[in-house]
């Protein structure tokens, strides 16, 4: 409530409590402490965003590939796992993957777009493309 241009304060009652508005029903607020404080509100902290414990890995297709298998797909493997192991869990998703991605076909993998062996180690949010060798020319 406003008079002569200035707010008229009530004043704490006996557990240092001032309500909001006089006569209002809203909640009593503890005197000097800020209307919004996160620290003082007795909530509990906000839930932390669940993480996966297995790594996620992006593996994207090009070329011939791409054309076979789609451009990418996004996939969650075990630790430690290598390039060669993700190339043999990729051959069991499908007829298709499992042709194209073959033991005995030159197929060349690249992970964070550099050219890396089947030995390479992955971890979590690599991309690991897959192409077949290409010449210049």
């Amino acid at each position: 409530m406003v008079q002569g241009g200035h707010r008229r304060v009530t004043p704490p009652d006996s557990r240092g409590f001032r309500a909001s508005d006089p006569g209002s029903a809203w909640p009593r607020w503890p005197v000097g402490r800020p209307r919004y404080d996160p620290g003082l509100t007795g909530l509990p902290a906000a839930p932390r965003p669940l993480r996966s414990p297995m790594p996620t890995i992006h593996v994207r297709y090009f070329a011939s590939l791409r054309e076979a298998l789609g451009p990418q797909e996004q996939l969650e493997v075990a630790d430690g796992t290598t390039v060669g192991a993700l190339r043999a869990l990729l051959r069991t998703r499908s007829a298709e993957h499992a042709e194209r991605l073959a033991e005995g076909r030159p197929v060349r993998a690249a992970l964070a777009q550099a050219v890396c062996g089947d030995e390479a180690v992955l971890t979590d949010g690599a991309e690991v493309a897959f192409f077949p060798p290409v010449t210049g020319g």
